[in-house]
């Protein structure tokens, strides 16, 4: 959760770029910037990302609207619920 209080305090995540599929996951570029994890790549992802403050801010708040509307306790819980009772009315187990 680490990666979703940073966006909520308004930074825009970097990370290494994930192997698994993620629920609801941030987008790069759109709401951070992921990394491989080869030699330099850190580095050039970083430079890249710096030389455009206005659009580290409009990624900073698309960030946090997403965590907000999709990561926090109530969001989960309320995903939670809606599958389940989905599941149910369907037939399902």
């Amino acid at each position: 959760f680490r990666t979703y209080e940073a966006a909520i305090c308004g930074s825009v995540p970097v990370l290494n770029r994930p192997t698994i599929h993620r629920y609801k996951p941030l987008r790069e570029g759109e709401h951070c910037f992921y990394y491989d994890v080869e030699d330099g790549d850190l580095v050039r992802v970083m430079e890249a990302a710096l030389a455009d403050r206005a659009r580290l801010s409009r990624m900073a708040k698309a960030a946090e609207d997403l965590v907000r509307a999709e990561h926090t306790q109530a969001a989960l819980a309320r995903y939670v619920a809606e599958t389940t009772l989905a599941t149910h009315r369907a037939g399902g187990p």
